[in-house]
């Protein structure tokens, strides 16, 4: 009995040891295999986060500006920094970059060209990092497709550039035949009342002339009476396009004067009144407590004239005299 226990228990260890080492050996292989799988699997998905951060920092990133998407709206564009070039924010770097942690500008991989869509919250997929709320939009120099130029600049092969029959002032492509600020060239303003048509300055009404930047009217303008820069004196007024003496002055030899008080162009020019007259209203009176009588030339003082003593006519007779217009002994 002893000797049967002591067979069936080694027999069972054996039996346990002997199954060990298959099982051990498949769930060992399938250890690694399934450490493998996972290591794999986690790389791939790091991999993928990192690529979808590097893709959003690129696509996305609007210099932490809160509002950049409307200053990209703008249509501004400062001088820009190129690839590799010190940048502080998105918007110092040139279209295609993007400012980068180490503090220069890194080139955008996939940017969304100039023409194709964007949305004002995805303005950062833009390689120019500027989205008009439907396409991408770009300055002169930047890629585009058809369309979506800034600056006034035209999509020409691709780049946005001056179109024809436009000219380069500054950084903006402007139409020199109707442009005011730029009229004919770069920084040839026009006048405040002044419009620019086919590259000329000219006047709002046509019926007033240019003077260099003024619109005036030669028939009545005392600065440009008849002729651009030529003024009439203070006392002359522009009509008919000459300059005369304002009424009621008449010219006189050269001199506005006035015949209405003149006793020396008393009514017209060279008319002079007698010593004891005075101009009024353009005609010689006799002056102050002088009087002329009907009939009379001079100018008498009723006062102390003893044939017309206090009026005309009436003489003192015998020893009388005239005195304050009465005749008195």
């Amino acid at each position: 009995m002893q000797t049967r226990l002591v067979l069936a228990l080694a027999a069972a260890l054996l039996l346990a040891a002997g199954c060990s080492s298959p099982i051990e050996k498949p769930g060992a292989d399938g250890g690694s295999d399934a450490s493998v799988t996972d290591s794999a699997t986690a790389t791939d998905a790091r991999a993928a986060d990192g690529a979808v951060e590097a893709d959003r920092g690129g696509l996305m990133d609007t210099s932490g500006s809160p509002d950049g998407s409307t200053s990209l709206d703008t249509g501004t564009r400062p001088m820009c920094a190129p690839t590799g070039a010190a940048c502080a924010e998105r918007a110092d770097c040139c279209s295609g970059n993007r400012c980068g942690d180490g503090g220069t500008c890194e080139v955008v991989n996939n940017c969304v060209r100039a023409g194709d869509f964007c949305t004002r919250q995805n303005a950062g997929s833009c390689c120019s990092g500027r989205c008009d709320g439907d396409s991408c939009v770009d300055g002169l120099g930047g890629s585009c497709n058809g369309r979506g130029c800034l600056d006034g600049a035209d999509c020409i092969s691709g780049v946005c550039a001056c179109g024809p029959n436009t000219l380069l002032c500054g950084s903006t492509c402007i139409n020199p035949q109707f442009n005011d600020a730029h009229c004919g060239a770069c920084n040839n303003p026009c006048g405040a009342e002044q419009q620019c048509i086919d590259g000329q300055c000219q006047c709002f009404d046509s019926f007033r002339d240019e003077c260099g930047l003024d619109c005036v009217e030669l028939r009545t303008d005392e600065a440009h009476c008849g002729t651009c820069d030529t003024p009439c004196a203070p006392d002359r007024l522009c009509g008919g396009g000459t300059c005369q003496c304002a009424p009621p002055t008449r010219d006189c030899s050269g001199v506005c004067l006035s015949t209405t008080a003149d006793r020396l162009n008393c009514g017209a020019c060279g008319r002079v009144c007698a010593a004891d007259e005075v101009c009024s209203n353009s005609n010689c009176v006799c002056g102050p407590g002088l009087t002329r009588c009907p009939g009379g030339t001079a100018c008498l003082n009723l006062m102390n004239d003893d044939v017309n003593c206090g009026m005309c006519g009436k003489a003192c007779v015998g020893n009388k005299t005239c005195q304050s217009g009465t005749c008195l002994p």
